[in-house]
Formats: C-alpha cells, structure tokens, sequence
C-alpha cells in the first residue's frame, strides 16, 4: 500500500504515509486486513512495515521479547547513554515509578492536582469578557505543569523557568532520538550521537541545578528519618521514601534520570495531545438552547453534562477528590473514552520490530507462513478498526456517552468502558503486557483537567 515503482521509491512511500498515512491504512485495512490477510508498506518513519489482520493480534502481543520489540524501547535503550547517562544499564522505564508510585500519587494528592490545574488555567484565560486562547497551547501548559507537580512536586511546578526547560527538554529528546536511530548507520551513531543529543544534554544542566539540589535534600531527610516510607507528596519523594536497597536506587544522576526519562519521553506529548483532543470536542456537538432568544446559549451538551456531573460531585464528597470520587464522573469517563476511541494518535499501533536472528515466521492464515526479516516493522492497524461499523456502533460518530450503562440507576460506566482499558477493539494505548503504562496516570489527569474546565468556564 502506497507504494510506486518510482525513483526514490522508498523516501517518497514514507513521505506519502507521513501525509496520507490515515488514509492508506483504511485502504490497506478495508483490501487486505478485513479479509483476514497482511498488508506491507513503507512507514513515515522510513521502515518496511507489515500491518496484520486483526485476527493476528494474540499471535503478535504473545510473542517473546528475543523475536521481536518495541521500536520506542529498542531505540531508547540503545541511545539513551547519549541524553540520561544516568539510567541503568538496560533499564529505560523505571517499573515501581509506573506501576507502584503513580497509583499511590493519584489516590493522595488528587486534590493537589486539581489546584494546579486551577491555577494553570486561570492564569492562561481569566479575562472579563470573552477570551481568545490557543487550544493547543493551553493544553501543553496544562499537561506540562501537571506533569512537574506530580513528578517533583509544588515548588518546582510554580518554577515558570523550570517548567520551560522541562519542555525544552522533552522537545529535543523526542525529535531527534527517533531520527538519529532511524536514519544515522550503526557505525556512525557513536560519533553522531553526542550531536544529536547536545541541545537535550544543555538543557539537562540547566534542569540540574535546581533539580539535583533536591533530590540531595531529600536524600538527607531520608537518612535523617524525616522522610517515611509511604510519603506520596509527589513521585520523586515516593522514590526515595522506599528507596530499594540497590545503589543505583540512593543516586541522585540515576534518580533524575528516571524522572526525566517519564516526563520527557513518555508522559508529555501523549497527555497534551489527549487534551488537545478533548477540549476541541468539549466545544463541539449540539448547542444547549439557551434562555434569551437574544444571546444564543454557547455551551455544548457535552460540556452541560459533564458540569452537572462534576458539580454533584463535588457536593457530595465535600469538595475534594479522592479515588472514590473520581470514579464517580461516570459521563466524564466515557466522553474521554470516546474522544480516544474517535481521534487515535496513530493510524497503526502495537509497533514492533522483528529482532530474532534469522527473522521471524508470520502466521500461515494471513502471510503464507513469509519470513519477515530482522529489522521489520510489524503492526496492527489502529484507526481503521476504531472507525469501522462492523466493530463499534455508527463508528463514524462522535458519540459521548457510548461507554455509559443509562439504564442502571444511577448511570454506571459499561464493561471495559473505562479510559484506560485496553481491548482488540480500542488500540489507543496499545495491547498486551507492552500496553502503555502511564495510561492510568494520564486517564485521571486528563479526567481533572476536563472536569475543572468544564466546571469553571463557558467556551465556544
């Protein structure tokens, strides 16, 4: 698919799938995948790649890391070394962060976060009468400083300067750690590597001097017994509160270094563009009539049940939110869920690349039992499922409240209607035990930054 016999074949199929990739993967799919067989083409990001059916989906999340792996992970843990010296040998994310210290994290200080986001917001559009504000702007201030407040903490995430560079950071590993693992030989990477990395590594000193000094005095409280196991203020103090007992654990390069690696490669640019997506929806769809036939009512349907919800709410939990009260907003969830469901990242997911020496043997049903060789992209197609109306209900449309049980009293979410439930039919994150980790994390953030807009403002 998307392929030409042509000069240059190769870079003009990637830059075809750069441009029109959402639109060749539904060709591919709608051909190919519907009828139970594979499709290849040449990916944005320059590689051979082979989307299989939907029907290959166990078979690939099955199988063992030494055949194949996630390009992300294969790229990172190869250059790391060049941008956070300070991880671990062949350790990229640091599991009890992701699975461990971000649940205890949200169940603490979720009220903590609502603050924050309050005051991010508030200081982006307060204005006496209506205000102009760049969506997609908002939505990286918003993602950014919520990240820093949970990472490490209040002070830093009032620190403008440091937020910045944060950002700056995150920019710079992103966009050229993917180019400098695709494009540059093997045998050039030791050379090109410091290059590519060194706005990355300048604007990691610049996060040491106030980052470092931290983590030092922390330390200190630990030793000093000031600082208890079970401290959730915030993921760096949850880190160094049960602290393990190897090295690597009590030093402070490699403690930053698991920070920054969360907030800068994984955490940012999947929770801003979810928000992105969200508040453009949150002002779309059908109009509330409103009272004066003079001023037309501005607030979308989405936005009056999800204020409705959110103010009951409150109410009922005294204004503060705790894990039981976030699971209370049921609409909100689902409108979220949506949102994911109708606008995915990617119009392929559950990337992996063929590792095993030799190549990998692809199913009999939909390959003819083809060896794919090492180095190929394998995927499934993401977008194309997520819009076909043999697996979801009028597809095509934005629907808010799919994932809502009306029937039950009060409103319960339906099974796997959940934001961070993963299934054959909802690719957003990924699938398997490589699912993205941080979707939980994301899920409830994104759930309080919705909440609080559409509690607090009007928009349209």
């Amino acid at each position: 698919i998307g392929w030409k016999n042509e000069w240059f074949s190769v870079i003009r199929a990637s830059f075809r799938d750069a441009k029109n990739g959402f639109e060749l993967a539904e060709e591919g799919y709608r051909k190919h995948n519907k009828n139970g067989l594979a499709f290849a083409c040449v990916s944005m990001y320059l590689q051979p790649t082979i989307t299989l059916p939907p029907s290959d989906m166990q078979w690939l999340v099955d199988q063992p890391d030494d055949h194949v792996a996630q390009p992300l992970v294969l790229s990172h843990i190869r250059l790391k070394k060049f941008y956070l010296p300070g991880l671990p040998q062949n350790e990229l994310f640091y599991t009890p962060f992701v699975g461990i210290d971000v649940k205890r994290f949200i169940n603490a200080q979720a009220t903590s976060v609502w603050r924050r986001i309050a005051a991010t917001v508030n200081e982006a559009c307060t204005s006496e009468s209506w205000k102009t504000v760049d969506v997609g702007e908002l939505s990286k201030s918003v993602a950014m400083r919520i990240i820093v407040r949970a990472f490490v903490g209040e002070e830093l995430s009032n620190d403008s300067s440091f937020v910045a560079d944060v950002r700056s950071f995150s920019s710079w590993f992103n966009g050229t750690i993917i180019p400098l693992f695709l494009l540059v030989p093997d045998f050039l990477k030791p050379i090109a590597g410091p290059v590519f990395a060194r706005p990355a590594r300048y604007y990691l000193g610049r996060l040491d001097s106030k980052l470092m000094p931290t983590i030092h005095g922390l330390l200190a409280a630990k030793e000093r017994g000031e600082l208890k196991e079970g401290d959730a203020g915030d993921l760096l103090r949850c880190h160094i509160a049960s602290a393990r007992h190897k090295p690597e654990d009590r030093d402070p390069r490699c403690i930053a270094s698991r920070l920054l690696i969360l907030m800068g490669a994984a955490a940012f640019d999947t929770f801003s563009t979810g928000l992105h997506h969200s508040l453009m929806d949150l002002a779309s769809g059908p109009t509330l009539p409103g009272d004066d036939t003079d001023t037309p009512s501005t607030m979308t349907e989405h936005q009056s049940v999800i204020r409705t919800e959110v103010e009951a709410t409150l109410q009922h939990n005294g204004g503060s939110w705790t894990p039981k009260s976030m699971r209370e907003l049921v609409f909100t969830e689902s409108f979220l869920r949506e949102v994911m469901r109708r606008r995915t990242f990617l119009a392929r997911q559950v990337y992996r690349v063929v590792v095993k020496d030799g190549g990998l043997e692809l199913p009999q049903h939909s390959c003819s039992s083809a060896i794919a060789p090492k180095g190929t992209w394998l995927a499934m197609s993401a977008a194309p499922v997520h819009l076909d109306d043999g697996v979801w209900e009028d597809a095509r449309e934005f629907k808010a409240w799919r994932f809502v049980d009306e029937s039950m009293m009060p409103p319960v979410l339906k099974q796997q209607g959940t934001m961070a439930t993963v299934t054959d039919a909802f690719l957003s994150f990924g699938k398997g035990r490589h699912a993205c980790p941080g979707r939980f994390f994301a899920g409830d953030m994104m759930k309080l930054a919705i909440a609080y807009i559409a509690l607090e403002y009007d928009i349209r």
